[in-house]
């Protein structure tokens, strides 16, 4: 029981982190600093070499970690993007609220 439980904890943080990764990238990709192309660099080279000549997950693990931080921002944008979304929604229906109340 405990197997299958961390399973499925495992495999979605195998995808969780990909997901932030990707976000990321999306957001920074015209500002982004030495620091974050140099992680993003190694990741990337590790993801080519781990598909097209060594097929170890054991030569991905490092790579991983540098993504942790990576997908960390990347879901930090996108909390903040849904929260902005969120409050400009609210606002619209305050808007409208008010335009009705001033009509009747």
């Amino acid at each position: 029981k405990a197997h299958h439980v961390l399973t499925f904890l495992m495999d979605t943080m195998q995808t969780i982190i990909p997901l932030g990764l990707l976000i990321a990238i999306i957001k920074l990709r015209k500002k982004i600093n030495i620091t974050q192309m140099g992680a993003l660099i190694y990741v990337l080279g590790m993801f080519v070499v781990y598909i097209f000549w060594e097929n170890k997950t054991q030569y991905m693990f490092p790579a991983f970690i540098f993504m942790i931080p990576l997908a960390g921002m990347g879901w930090v944008f996108a909390v903040e993007k849904i929260h902005s979304l969120q409050k400009n929604h609210n606002l619209q229906k305050r808007i409208t609220m008010r335009r009705q109340e001033r009509k009747g």
